[in-house]
């Protein structure tokens, strides 16, 4: 993957935690049921979407610029982080979960530096607009040690705005510097996503 030159400009109030994939290999997305339009608390853990058909039919996927990104002047072409999920989506037109909320992992930034952090995005591929999005966040191995475990990450309406149906907005994760070294030893093949106690409102 391309890796991103420049300090993201990205609002810090959803910097938590680390991870990461390799250039290689990325990590596939997660979901959580969103099916029923409730602030309660989901339950259930998340697993990988891989087992979603191949031919299953999404509609367009845009990449939404952050309440507080906008207000700064941020743009879809000012921008380079928005400028490289614009490129993903792009690319794979289909990315995300069918009817649900998921996560994907993007790319890695400013390695080996103080402010070191990985890029997902959040993708809402329901019906409904969302606001003041709420879940625990968990990345790890398969083989159980986590590298992040029940991070809480918060997309509310004041500073993230409303997500979209079919819509994306990118979510920052903070890397220290042992979570930086386990990037490149993640991949496809050994990780585990996982998404709990997922929360949301829907919006008007």
């Amino acid at each position: 993957m391309k890796k991103l030159l420049t300090l993201i400009t990205i609002v810090t109030f959803i910097l938590v935690g680390c991870s990461g994939t390799s250039d290689d290999e990325s990590v596939e997305d997660t979901n959580n049921d969103t099916s029923e339009s409730t602030t309660e608390t989901e339950e259930n853990v998340t697993e990988a979407d891989e087992n979603v058909p191949e031919e299953t039919e999404t509609n367009n996927l845009t990449v939404q610029v952050l309440k507080l990104d906008e207000e700064a002047g941020l743009t879809l072409d000012n921008n380079d982080l928005y400028k490289e999920l614009t490129r993903v989506i792009n690319e794979d037109p289909n990315i995300g979960t069918p009817n649900d909320f998921s996560m994907h992992t993007i790319n890695s930034v400013n390695e080996e530096k103080e402010n070191a952090a990985f890029i997902f995005m959040a993708i809402n591929r329901t019906d409904m607009p969302m606001k003041n999005i709420t879940f625990n966040f968990s990345m790890g191995y398969k083989d159980g040690e986590m590298i992040w475990e029940n991070e809480q990450i918060a997309l509310l309406e004041d500073t993230a705005g409303v997500l979209q149906p079919n819509s994306a907005v990118p979510v920052i994760m903070a890397m220290n510097p042992k979570q930086d070294e386990q990037i490149d030893s993640l991949t496809s093949e050994n990780a585990v996503l996982e998404l709990s106690n997922f929360e949301y409102e829907t919006a008007e």
